[in-house]
């Protein structure tokens, strides 16, 4: 364990000197980022340079070690099996970081090292806890694992926008790494997880608000390959599921963004690959808090979800349940207290889901008064069926005005007119003119064009969303309506027919 200690703050102290001469080196040159939200003044972003320079300096002084025989044989060549991929994500990211590439062809880059990293062996193999002595096939192996390394490489890219968040954040997941892997007595595992660790401390100095050097892509890029692929590692000690779930919780915070990011592009009808403004540290900031508090607040989340995953190294069906109750309701909060409209638009996606039989039954209702329609032709008949179809519907009052006389054009003014009305709730139809109500109308046209009235609906506002298809109303219902108007309104005298409030409520009991 002491060595482990010492391990642990030589990279904080190479990481420290390492960062403050890449920074003074990026200013001297002018390899400066553009300002981020909250900030104005263009920092260096090439702090991953500094965190990926002492954990080659850390492998080369292991390997060393190796050479005397105080490390065991082989140890060597386990770092660097996992150094080398994420050599090739580093240098994609600095390479993003001078010019900006593609997103395809980080992907892609990002696809290649997680290839190289399954073919040193380090995949997901299998998940004994699901499946007992069952395991994946290669291809399906290689696929899980190429997806998992993009999953968490990508979500610490995406987090690293508000100052010493990411770096803050992936300090606070190597820790239950590292438990899990000194548990397991996977000691590259352990090794590199606190060599990282160590590294994110010292470079933490200089990127906590007010930052003076980011993480930039060859930083963030390289820190979530290399906890993706350390989370791999930890499974060849310890049972894959186990692995996987402990990593999966530690890493909360970036992958529960990222997955909204995801989600909230997909819904917008853009690509996956398009930035916003909208991640959860920019919502806390919009909710006017400062960088600073935005920072120690997340810090707070991932060290939750830190907790939550070491309390997961001896899984018991209780505590999974447990920690898994904590990380849903976490989020659940997390979600509502964030505002996003997406979120608000899923969750009346369900709410219609789980009320779609009344959907179906108040569509049904207007279908079957079209249906009556087609046939009818006196105006009893047409307010009987008026009436069966928006009684038991979901909006509170209904009017249709027919304009009677000789036929004019949309735009003639003049022309008399008659309502046949259905009123109920909220009293007469001529209290329909409620600023506590909105409106949708319909204008009913015969042939040519020629305007002839018009549908009228009404609904409290801030009510629950309408459990109808407005369509149904729109198309089909309207030029049924049309026709039977045409058919059986002929005399010019104003007739009203309307639904009392008494026996609205009495249908309702």
């Amino acid at each position: 364990m002491v060595g482990y200690v010492l391990l642990f703050f030589a990279c904080a102290s190479v990481s420290f000197i390492l960062t403050r001469g890449v920074r003074d080196l990026a200013c001297r040159r002018g390899w400066m980022a553009v300002p981020r939200h909250g900030r104005n003044i263009p920092t260096p972003r090439l702090g991953g340079v500094a965190i990926f320079g002492s954990l080659v300096v850390a492998a080369f002084i292991l390997q060393f070690l190796c050479m005397l025989g105080i490390l065991p044989k082989g140890l060597d060549f386990q770092l660097f099996s996992l150094l080398l991929p994420g050599s090739l994500v580093f240098g994609i990211g600095l390479l993003d970081d001078f010019h900006s590439i593609s997103p395809y062809v980080k992907v892609a880059g990002e696809v290649v090292a997680a290839l190289i990293l399954c073919a040193t062996g380090i995949r997901i193999s299998h998940i004994p806890s699901l499946f007992g002595s069952y395991y994946f096939g290669h291809v399906l192996s290689i696929l899980l694992t190429v997806f998992w390394v993009l999953l968490i490489t990508n979500s610490y890219n995406l987090i690293d926008g508000a100052d010493g968040l990411a770096a803050g954040s992936a300090l606070c997941s190597t820790l239950p790494l590292f438990v899990v892997s000194y548990l397991s007595h996977g000691v590259v595992a352990s090794i590199l997880n606190l060599a990282i660790a160590g590294s994110l401390l010292g470079f933490l100095k200089y990127n906590f608000e007010p930052a003076s050097i980011f993480l930039g892509d060859c930083g963030s890029l390289f820190i979530g390959f290399m906890l993706s692929a350390l989370a791999v590692k930890n499974a060849e000690k310890a049972p894959t599921f186990v692995a996987v779930f402990i990593s999966s919780v530690a890493f909360g915070l970036p992958m529960v963004d990222s997955v909204l990011a995801v989600a909230r592009r997909f819904l917008r009808g853009r690509s996956l690959f398009t930035a916003d403004l909208d991640h959860i540290h920019h919502r806390l900031l919009k909710r006017g808090l400062s960088v600073r508090q935005v920072a120690i607040s997340l810090y707070g989340v991932s060290a939750l979800c830190g907790l939550l995953s070491i309390l997961s190294v001896h899984p018991t069906n209780g505590t999974l349940a447990v920690v898994c109750a904590i990380l849903v309701a976490s989020v659940l909060i997390g979600l509502r207290r964030l505002e996003y409209p997406e979120i608000h638009e899923l969750s009346r996606l369900v709410d219609r889901v789980v009320h779609q039989r009344k959907v179906i039954a108040n569509n049904i209702e207007i279908r079957r008064a079209s249906e009556r329609l087609r046939t009818c032709t006196t105006e009893a008949g047409l307010s009987a069926i008026l009436t069966d179809a928006f009684e038991h519907n979901d909006f509170d009052a209904a009017l249709v005005r027919c304009e009677v006389g000789s036929p004019r054009r949309l735009d003639s003014p003049g022309r008399p007119s008659r309502n046949i009305g259905f009123e109920w709730n909220y009293g007469a139809v001529s209290d329909c003119g409620s600023p506590d109500l909105w409106r949708l109308s319909v204008d009913l046209s015969g042939d040519g064009g020629i305007r002839i009235g018009e549908l009228a609906v009404y609904r409290k506002c801030g009510a629950r969303p309408v459990l109808l298809d407005i369509n149904v109303i729109t198309t089909e219902f309207r030029s049924e309506l049309c026709a039977a108007i045409n058919r059986s309104i002929t005399i010019p005298r104003p007739i009203t027919t309307s639904v009392s409030a008494e026996r609205r409520l009495a249908a309702g009991a």
